[in-house]
């Protein structure tokens, strides 16, 4: 595990790096306009990345995003994303933002965001709708808790137009998370209408605000 998470950081090392050593050049590509739409990829990583008490070291990410510029009303630029990675324990996650952007002399955008995240994690394959009407219809107990995990995100991005359409992003993003975890409260014993008696379990759910880290990350982006 070690070993892959080295392997991992030296990566994401050599990616950045690489699209430092060409800053010069995209500093010298002429700017244009930004268009009402675009898909971009990104990959980051987290030094330190914490979820629901869990904290995971050298945390990598990458994500596939769908953007559309609102230039005529509220000239705010909104973004869905799709994002894989972090943990194994984690199956995906996805958000929406939204950004203002800023020109940044002739050659590309700064842009500060807020968005919002969900995150799925790999053992929820109990909570299906089917699953939980079966439970409910035929009171079974379901030892398969009901978590949920969101994250609200500030994030700073500056965008450098390489040529065309293709732009590069370099951003840093902080996650601040939001957890709702239930808990086993007790085990009583319960009378059905027709007088039998059943073993139940009572939940409740605790809520918990914290920073889950600080992220760097970049990509690609292609206007349309």
């Amino acid at each position: 595990m070690n070993q892959h998470f080295t392997d991992v950081r030296m990566k994401f090392r050599l990616f950045i790096t690489a699209l430092v050593l060409l800053i010069p050049c995209l500093l010298a590509a002429q700017g244009r306009d930004v268009p009402k739409m675009g898909l971009s990829f990104h990959s980051g990583l987290f030094q330190e990345f914490t979820l629901d008490g869990n904290q995971f070291a050298e945390s990598s990410f990458f994500d596939l995003r769908a953007h559309i510029y609102d230039q005529k009303n509220t000239r705010l630029e909104y973004t869905l994303n799709y994002t894989r990675g972090y943990h194994p324990s984690i199956s995906y996650s996805y958000g929406f933002s939204a950004a203002y952007r800023f020109h940044v002399g002739d050659f590309g955008v700064l842009k500060t965001s807020l968005g919002i995240e969900n995150y799925k994690l790999r053992d929820r394959e109990c909570r299906s709708t089917v699953r939980t009407i079966l439970n409910v219809l035929f009171e079974v107990e379901d030892s398969c808790s009901d978590d949920a995990h969101a994250s609200f995100n500030p994030a700073v991005a500056l965008e450098v137009n390489i040529t065309g359409p293709v732009w590069l992003v370099f951003e840093t993003t902080y996650r601040a998370m939001l957890s709702s975890t239930e808990y086993e409260k007790e085990v009583v014993l319960e009378t059905r209408p027709d007088g039998t008696e059943r073993v139940a379990t009572q939940r409740g759910i605790d809520h918990a605000f914290y920073g889950a880290g600080l992220g760097l990350g970049a990509g690609i982006r292609v206007n349309f």
